[in-house]
This record gives structure tokens, C-alpha cells and sequence, in this order.
């Protein structure tokens, strides 16, 4: 999603460099913080942190792209999709 998200700003293929280096000149800042924010050390809570983090990493890219696109994002599902993680996460 951040690939298209970054064509689309660019309007044209950009070279995102080795291993996505280049993500944080490419990316707005409030985009490429939430991109940080979705590597963890290997403390459950802070999975819990970074999975968060990815999920509106996603959304916010994936509206940016779909309204620049023409598209409807699909929040119903979602929000479904999240519901159902939420409570995986609390049935330990």
C-alpha cells in the first residue's frame, strides 16, 4: 500500500532504494512515524503496539490511495477485520 500510496504522490514509478531505505524521504512524516512504529523488540505489548500502528499505517495509506483513486475504502470490513484481532489478543 505504501508503494502505491508513493506513486501516486510522485505520480510516477519512484526508486524506493535497497530494502525500502528511501521510505523516509518518500513518505510524509506522520506516515513514515507510524511505518517506525511497526517493528518491535520482542515484548508482547509492544507487538501489540506495533500491530496497531501497522493496522493505521494501512488504513491511512489505503484511504489516501483509494481516494486518489476513486475508490471506496472498505471501513466496514475493516473495522471487522480489526474486531476479530482484538479479540484473538484477548484471549490469552
Amino acid at each position: 500500500m505504501l508503494r502505491r500510496h508513493i506513486r501516486l504522490r510522485f505520480g510516477r514509478p519512484v526508486d524506493m532504494g535497497i530494502l525500502d531505505s528511501r521510505l523516509e524521504a518518500l513518505l510524509e512524516e506522520n506516515l513514515f512515524q507510524l511505518y517506525r512504529a511497526t517493528y518491535p523488540d520482542a515484548d508482547y505489548a509492544h507487538i501489540w503496539i506495533a500491530f496497531n500502528a501497522a493496522a493505521k499505517l494501512w488504513s491511512r495509506a489505503g484511504n489516501l490511495v483509494a481516494e486518489r483513486c476513486g475508490f471506496e475504502y472498505p471501513r466496514e470490513t475493516e473495522e471487522s477485520m480489526l474486531a476479530f484481532i482484538q479479540n484473538l489478543g484477548n484471549l490469552k
